[in-house]
């Protein structure tokens, strides 16, 4: 049976949470005695403080009537389980279901009648126990009835996104695939720079070789020209006369003898 809060429970639940707060205490603790004391379960404690939270954060006038100061309350965030809470709730749902109750209506119980907060505890009863049917929130006719309108629009809709996917497809493929010729591309003109630049270093060559080779010609005829003088000088004309007489006595000889 479900038992009732008095005035005087709220207010001393409230105080007791603000001086944990300024003391930097465990707020779970706080809860687990404030139960203890007042002969309720842990779980409802939680649930019931933050149910009054949330009515009085929209009614400032209440709070005001029952001495609460928001501003230590309204920046409480939600606790996550720890892994004694876990344990905790664990204990308390096989407690119940002992007795022939089921799992929903046992988080249903610690939940005190909140349907969000019994689903939490069912998920996480489920988690502990490594199951992975993770129960979701009951689905109402008016959502699982859908219009032809509502139908036409889906496949509209996921029509739309099956073009765009296949667009975006194309388009990434056309760029990969401008970006490999550009790649191929790029490569051989480096390539062919540096065939130029190698054919200009020929040619540079040749030129060289072909500047050496007059140079040695004109070497080689000015050395001519030198040595013909030498013999011509060491010689004489006078032997040079007696010489060239010889040499046509010596050719008219070999005309007759023909």
């Amino acid at each position: 049976m479900k038992k009732e809060w008095t005035d005087e429970q709220l207010k001393k639940l409230f105080w007791q949470i603000e001086v944990a707060k300024k003391n930097n205490k465990n707020l779970l603790k706080t809860f687990e005695d404030f139960a203890k004391v007042n002969n309720k379960q842990k779980f409802s404690v939680r649930n019931y403080y933050y149910e009054k939270v949330k009515m009085f954060m929209q009614n400032k006038l209440l709070a005001q009537k029952f001495g609460i100061n928001l501003s230590v309350h309204a920046k409480q965030n939600k606790i996550k389980f720890s892994q004694t809470d876990s344990k905790n709730l664990i204990t308390e749902i096989e407690k119940q279901t002992a007795k022939g109750i089921s799992v929903r209506k046992a988080c249903y119980n610690l939940s005190n009648g909140d349907m969000n907060q019994m689903v939490r505890f069912q998920n996480r009863y489920r988690l502990e126990k490594k199951c992975n049917n993770i129960i979701k929130m009951p689905v109402t006719v008016a959502q699982q009835q859908l219009t032809e309108s509502d139908v036409n629009s889906l496949f509209l809709g996921l029509l739309k996104l099956v073009k765009e996917n296949a667009q975006k497809s194309a388009e990434s493929k056309f760029k990969m695939e401008i970006n490999e010729t550009s790649n191929v591309l790029r490569k051989a003109i480096v390539n062919l720079e540096i065939k130029e630049k190698e054919m200009t270093n020929l040619n540079n060559e040749v030129k060289n070789l072909n500047k050496e080779k007059n140079q040695l010609i004109t070497k080689i005829e000015q050395m001519r020209a030198s040595s013909a003088i030498e013999i011509s000088k060491k010689i004489g004309s006078s032997n040079l006369n007696k010489l060239k007489v010889f040499s046509q006595k010596t050719i008219k000889n070999n005309l007759q003898v023909d």
